[in-house]
């Protein structure tokens, strides 16, 4: 998050102007900076020199959490996001593992009571617990902040550490000792002319990196921020035209409701939206052409990783001309395709996708990542994901799957069946080389039986070993866009 210098900044300048709008409430850059300084002064005050070593929030998308990071930021505070939709298990695993001794979170959004106290000794090493639903931050924000005479501790090394998604269990925790938000964010400020008249809305969970990284850019610039929940993508669709939406990020799952929501309402284009970033999961050709036809020409898609960051952009004219690739790797991100053997492959010749980058992780915390060093002298980042090259440099991904899988063209797949005028949205699972299907059908679709032969010709035209396809009634997501997994696979069992 930006820091108490970079908000007293925009404060003096923008005074009472919006720097966060969440629905009917609004927080301005002097609200602001007044919060940040209270809770700047608060922990100074509790902690002396002692600062936490680590923080963890856990809450839905809400104003309140801004002030916190900020102050966070400012005392050079590692401090991460967790998914709230987790088991409290894997909560617990998650903050264990990292060693937490400072928590935020919401007890609406876990559903918590009167268990605070016993969820912060049985799942938190009995560290620091606020809640932000308790009328005791209330209080902390009303304090009275005198900066005059603060000294502002010495910042500590950098440190960070950010959670996978953990579709199909406990997320991984990825450590790293190097920033890389100054070179990221010039690259994106310059190359697309983001400035502080943007109105960004907030689309993704802030426990993710692609909602906290986004929001930190554009509040870097003084933009205003618009938050929305995760789920819900008629709020969305309504946040782009009622507040003139300049730029956003959608998961494809996000993307796909707010298509949906304008179609159905018969709404044109959003006058104010000229960047809209994609990305997090598979984002089929057709899904990207359909999309440039309902909002226009203002699609852009990303790949990357949690271990990796940002490491390709596809731009409105290499989707509307190479809409089966996720585009080429920009400045500072070097991809390769390299086989199980750690041989480099040739352009079209499918491999391990493997990257290089100024936002590389350093390693898992339990130091289970693959790299490998290459004669060029990099050292790559091996992903799950399995794709090729073309010779001019584009990415095109087959699955994520793993090496084992690699000869699974599961994309293709997907787009095919997303090409059925039945199908609505659909998701796999894949094992030894063999699939299952999950798919919805839009409202008034017949024939059911037919639907289902047809998958089963479309997989063997693809030659997808496809072992079960049924319809569910939804398809289980994280937040963030990924398919829930082992609800997925609940689902299909129960078949």
């Amino acid at each position: 998050m930006i820091t108490l210098s970079q908000i007293t900044r925009f404060a003096s300048e923008k005074g009472d102007q919006a720097a966060i709008v969440h629905k009917n409430q609004s927080l301005s850059w002097k609200q602001f900076k007044a919060h940040t300084e209270s809770y700047v002064i608060y922990l100074i005050d509790c902690y002396k020199d002692a600062l936490p070593n680590q923080v963890c929030y856990i809450a839905e998308n809400r104003i309140d959490l801004f002030p916190w990071l900020a102050a966070f930021a400012t005392l050079s505070i590692p401090v991460v996001g967790f998914d709230y939709t987790l088991p409290l298990t894997t909560l617990q695993e998650m903050a264990r593992e990292i060693e937490v001794d400072f928590i935020l979170l919401s007890s609406a959004a876990l559903g918590l009571r009167n268990e605070r106290s016993e969820f912060s000794k049985n799942h938190f090493n009995d560290g620091r617990l606020f809640d932000l639903d308790s009328p005791n931050i209330t209080v902390i924000s009303a304090l009275e902040a005198n900066m005059n005479n603060l000294v502002i501790p010495t910042s500590r090394r950098f440190s960070s550490v950010s959670f996978t998604s953990g579709t199909s269990g406990i997320p991984k925790a990825v450590r790293r000792s190097r920033p890389f938000d100054q070179r990221r964010f010039r690259y994106f400020t310059e190359r697309y002319g983001f400035n502080s008249a943007d109105r960004f809305m907030v689309c993704m969970p802030l426990y993710h990196a692609a909602g906290n990284g986004w929001a930190r850019l554009f509040l870097s610039l003084g933009s205003t921020l618009y938050l929305s929940d995760s789920s819900d993508t008629n709020e969305m669709a309504e946040i782009l035209d009622q507040h003139m939406i300049s730029t956003t990020v959608f998961s494809p799952v996000q993307l796909a409701g707010v298509l949906d929501q304008r179609i159905q309402r018969g709404l044109a284009q959003p006058s104010a939206l000229r960047w809209a970033l994609v990305g997090g999961r598979n984002f089929t050709a057709v899904e990207k052409l359909y999309a440039q036809k309902v909002l226009g020409p203002v699609i852009y898609e990303y790949y990357g990783t949690t271990e990796s960051g940002v490491n390709t952009i596809a731009e409105p004219s290499d989707l509307r001309d190479y809409p089966h690739s996720v585009g080429r790797a920009y400045d500072g991100n070097r991809i390769v395709i390299v086989s199980t053997k750690g041989e480099l492959m040739a352009h079209g010749e499918v491999g391990s996708v493997c990257i290089a980058s100024y936002m590389n992780m350093d390693n898992y915390i339990d130091g289970s990542a693959t790299f490998v060093t290459l004669p060029d002298g990099e050292r790559y980042f091996v992903t799950p994901d399995q794709g090729y090259l073309d010779v001019d440099g584009r990415l095109f991904l087959v699955n994520r799957a793993g090496e084992n899988e690699k000869n699974t063209p599961l994309y293709t797949f997907e787009n095919a069946l997303r090409s059925l005028p039945c199908i609505h949205d659909l998701a796999f699972l894949v094992e030894s080389g063999q699939v299952k299907c999950a798919y919805t059908i839009r409202a008034n679709s017949a024939d059911i039986h037919r639907l289902q032969q047809r998958i089963f010709q479309v997989a063997e035209a693809e030659h997808i070993r496809l072992l079960q396809c049924d319809q569910v009634a939804e398809i289980p997501y994280l937040p963030s866009g990924k398919v829930r997994v082992r609800d997925l696979e609940r689902m299909l069992t129960k078949k």
